[in-house]
């Protein structure tokens, strides 16, 4: 395939039954209104040291520029959305690549967290989380049970009430109680 303007991601981890790591790359085409849904998914194995390509049929939706992944018993996820959604909802999603099956998926994250643009991925335990950054805090969920939409937790919310102030130190808090760092 020849490329013109593109993006892509990249997922990791290992495989227990091939007992092989393996490598996922997602290529996204440039489209004018920003990427299209993946134009060519790659995957590459360790043992073979070769990179194929996997067909995953017509998959809507795209994994978000610089968004991390979460590696959680084989499958990859990332923070993705559908670029071609309309109307008031940004359609975030969590994207999964199971390295086992390469077979792309989707996971919805709370409703409250759709129309969200600043999340973040992780693992939690055994589990997969996200974290919402807010303007002044940062709130943690976890999906109770793999793969069921409605079974998003809120464990925390993490008040940052000084965010607002960096950059507006007046003199009498002056960088030298920064001392040591």
């Amino acid at each position: 395939m020849s490329y013109g303007f593109y993006t892509h991601s990249i997922g990791f981890g290992f495989v227990p039954t091939t007992n092989d790591y393996k490598v996922v790359r997602v290529v996204y085409d440039e489209s004018p209104c920003g990427y299209k849904a993946p134009t060519e998914v790659g995957v590459y194995e360790l043992t073979t040291g070769s990179w194929r390509n996997v067909n995953v049929g017509d998959f809507p939706y795209v994994v978000r520029l610089h968004s991390p992944q979460a590696l959680l018993k084989s499958v990859v996820h990332w923070i993705g959305h559908n670029p071609n959604k309309v109307g008031g909802s940004f359609g975030s999603v969590i994207i999964s690549f199971d390295l086992t099956n390469e077979e792309l998926g989707v996971l919805m994250v709370p409703t409250s967290l759709q129309d969200k643009r600043c999340l973040q991925i992780a693992r939690f335990g055994e589990s997969v989380s996200l974290v919402h950054c807010a303007y002044n805090s940062s709130v943690i969920w976890v999906m109770n049970e793999y793969g069921v939409g409605n079974s998003w937790t809120k464990l925390f919310t993490i008040d940052d009430p000084g965010r607002d102030k960096i950059g507006k130190l007046d003199n009498s808090q002056s960088t030298s109680s920064f001392k040591g760092l």
